[in-house]
């Protein structure tokens, strides 16, 4: 089958940087988000029944940070079902700090009653 010059070229840079972003032990992170192929963002994702986000954290934590994923990006994200924390540099716990802190899921909580409430009392 014949392929186009733009499709051997798109193989050939797809194939450069997954070479490039090899991951030593196979540990990657559940997502990333590139911008013309340099990663800007990562992610760990962790449902609570199973693991929250200081098993997030601490996975960052754990990795080796000489692998070029884990220096590129300038945003780290750890969350799960309920919480997030973020770093610019993941390679301690105590850097992460939480995006959404208690007092904001309060008044997200409380503004989202208020709106619940007052579209039960139109009925």
């Amino acid at each position: 089958m014949f392929e186009g010059p733009e499709k051997k070229f798109q193989r050939h840079i797809a194939g450069y940087f997954i070479r490039k972003l090899v991951i030593k032990g196979g540990k990657r992170p559940d997502f990333g988000i590139f911008l013309n192929g340099l990663p800007i963002m990562t992610m760990e994702l962790k449902h609570e029944k199973n693991q929250t986000v200081h098993d997030a954290v601490k996975q960052y934590a754990d990795r080796d940070h000489s692998d070029r994923i884990f220096q590129l990006p300038f945003l780290h994200i750890a969350a799960d079902t309920s919480d997030v924390m973020v770093a610019t540099d993941p390679r301690a716990e105590m850097n992460f700090r939480w995006y959404n802190t208690p007092a904001l899921r309060t008044r997200l909580k409380t503004k989202r009653n208020i709106q619940s409430n007052s579209s039960t009392a139109m009925c």
